[in-house]
C-alpha cells in the first residue's frame, strides 16, 4: 500500500509539474544544440585552408605525411621565435616558424622537380599565415620561414584550448614517365604538437 501511495505521489508531482520541466527540458536540449553549432560552425570555418590567394581555393581534404606517393618527404621543425608585443598589442619582435624540407624520389619514379608551399593555421581561430613557395632538393635541406604574429595557446570556447597551429603542406611533384612530363599535387596536415623544434626563442 505504501508502495502504490509513494508511485502515486511521483506521478502527482510529475503531472502537477509538467509544464515546469517540459520548460527545462527543452531549454536544455536548445542550449546543448547551440553549443554543439558554435563548436561545429567554428571548426568547419577554419579546416579549410588557402595555399593561393589569387584562386582563393579552399582545400579541406589532407594526407599525413607517409602517405605521399610519389616521394619521402622529410622534415625538420628547427626553430620556433615567439613574437613579444607592445603595450597598445602592436607587434615589437616579429614571430616566426622554421622548417627545412628534403625528399627523396621513390624507386619507380624520375622526379625532376618538387615544390612546397607552407600554410600555418589553427582549427578553432583565425590565426593563419601563407608561407613562400619552395623549391626542394634531393641532395640537401630547404628552409622555409614562416613568419607568425599570434600569441598561443589561447582558449577558445570552453572546452577548446590552442596549443599550437597546424602545418599545411601543398606539394607539387613533377616527374617523367616515359616521354612524358606530369605533375602530381598533393595536401599534407601535420600536427605539430606532435613535434617539437630544436630551438625555441623568446
Amino acid at each position: 500500500m505504501a508502495y502504490n501511495n509513494g508511485k502515486n505521489n511521483k506521478l502527482i508531482w510529475f503531472h502537477t509539474h509538467r509544464i515546469r520541466i517540459l520548460i527545462i527540458t527543452a531549454i536544455t536540449v536548445i542550449s546543448l544544440t547551440l553549443i554543439l553549432l558554435a563548436y561545429l560552425g567554428t571548426y568547419l570555418t577554419y579546416n579549410k585552408v588557402i595555399f593561393d590567394e589569387e584562386t582563393n581555393e579552399k582545400i579541406s581534404s589532407f594526407e599525413q605525411i607517409d602517405d605521399l606517393e610519389i616521394i619521402d618527404l622529410d622534415f625538420i621543425w628547427t626553430t620556433l621565435k615567439y613574437p613579444s608585443f607592445n603595450e597598445d598589442g602592436s607587434v615589437d619582435a616579429t614571430g616566426y616558424y622554421q622548417f627545412k624540407f628534403s625528399y627523396d624520389a621513390r624507386n619507380t619514379y624520375s622526379v625532376s622537380k618538387v615544390t612546397l608551399t607552407p600554410v600555418l593555421q589553427t582549427n578553432w581561430i583565425d590565426y593563419k599565415e601563407l608561407g613562400t613557395m619552395i623549391t626542394l632538393s634531393d641532395d640537401s635541406y630547404t628552409n622555409a620561414l614562416i613568419v607568425y604574429n599570434y600569441e598561443l595557446p589561447q582558449r577558445k570556447l570552453i572546452f577548446v584550448n590552442v596549443e599550437e597551429p597546424f602545418l599545411y603542406l601543398k606539394i607539387d611533384v613533377t616527374y617523367d614517365v616515359g616521354s612524358t612530363t606530369s605533375t602530381q599535387t598533393q595536401y599534407v596536415k601535420i600536427n605539430l604538437d606532435d613535434y617539437n623544434p630544436d630551438s625555441v626563442l623568446d
